[in-house]
């Protein structure tokens, strides 16, 4: 089955922001880059900057690669073996688990509900891709 550009290009820029992340929760352990000490809303600004581009980034949309059609509504279109997220940030993977604790503990920590919604909405969209 033939690779296309496209989806290429997103798991490029999926796993580009995927080293942003752990970059930044390294910095985030360390409290300290490069011998330069961290306020801990310096490192909280920049957690969040990319936690608010992931939020925008997800599409929650899905691909069926035997057709060629983006589905916004699996519920409507229905499962087959083709159906595959159309965004990284959808595709359930260990590491997009790993974010979604990361978005709770976000959360918790800036009082800021929209980091629970989004982990709730995605293990619902992906919830719904899982034949049963």
């Amino acid at each position: 089955m033939p690779i296309s550009i496209n989806n290429l290009y997103h798991q490029f820029k999926i796993r580009k922001a995927m080293r942003r992340i752990v970059f930044f929760i390294s910095a985030i352990l360390s409290f300290s880059v490069l011998g330069q000490t961290l306020h801990k809303t310096e490192i909280m600004n920049t957690v969040k900057r990319v936690a608010d581009h992931v939020v925008m980034n997800t599409t929650y949309l899905y691909y069926d690669k035997g057709k060629g059609v983006l589905i916004d509504d699996l519920q409507k279109y229905g499962y087959n073996s083709n159906i595959v997220p159309q965004n990284g940030y959808n595709d359930w993977k260990y590491w997009n688990g790993v974010i979604q604790i990361g978005f709770n503990r976000l959360g918790e920590e800036t009082g800021d509900a929209k980091y629970q919604r989004y982990t709730q909405k995605t293990l619902s969209s992906s919830s719904r891709i899982m034949p049963t």
